[in-house]
């Protein structure tokens, strides 16, 4: 009879520890990043160190490196993209002197700043008529571009992009681009160097 007593509060106690285990459980799959397509995951591009409130370093370069496991991530915080990289584009930035001889269609060889011996080709999908407010953080920081100096006048670059037909490489990895356009006359190619010199001087 006794034990029969405590069957109730057992019942109980396993329903009240079942409830949390479901809880736990729904939790846990909170934190599963789940996708609506196949593909392979890619880093987003890189940031500096994120500062809390309190100045203390939370996290620094890509969520997803080894050094940041374990770190707080904010809301809409960009974890990675899932793609294919058999599709993915280079974005070309191109000069103001240049970019009127680039139209969509030419062959493009692209090399890697991290690895000049690993090359790939594409294509020229498209050409942007206005140029851009800003060349990306990883170009610069690449150094592939000059820095300007404060008060300078900062150069007019003008976003082409290009479809990557072989190899597939990996996202956001800057390099240079060599674009195989049409020929050009001596003439063409002084009046050319002399507005270029011409730009500078201003």
């Amino acid at each position: 009879m006794e034990v029969a007593a405590q069957i109730p509060s057992t019942e109980e106690a396993l329903a009240s520890a079942q409830a949390r285990l479901a809880r736990v459980l729904d939790e846990v799959k909170l934190l599963q990043i789940r996708t609506q397509q196949p593909g392979t995951i890619v880093p987003p591009p890189n940031l500096p160190a994120r500062m809390a409130s309190d100045g203390v370093e939370r996290w620094r370069g890509s969520p997803l490196e080894a050094s940041n496991r374990g770190t707080w991530l904010n809301q809409q915080t960009l974890l990675c993209y899932v793609t294919d990289l058999k599709r993915l584009e280079a974005v070309l930035f191109v000069d103001e002197q240049t970019i009127q001889r680039v139209t969509g269609g030419q062959n493009v060889e692209l090399t890697f700043a991290s690895d000049p011996t690993n090359a790939a080709t594409g294509e020229i999908v498209s050409v942007a008529a206005v140029p851009i407010d800003e060349v990306r953080r990883e170009i610069t920081a690449a150094g592939l571009v000059p820095v300007v100096p404060p008060g300078s006048r900062a150069p007019t670059w003008f976003q082409a992009k290009a479809r990557i037909t072989a190899p597939a490489v990996a996202a956001y990895t800057p390099g240079t681009a060599r674009i195989r356009v049409g020929s050009m006359s001596l003439a063409t190619r002084a009046w050319r160097a002399i507005q270029r010199v011409f730009a500078i001087e201003l």
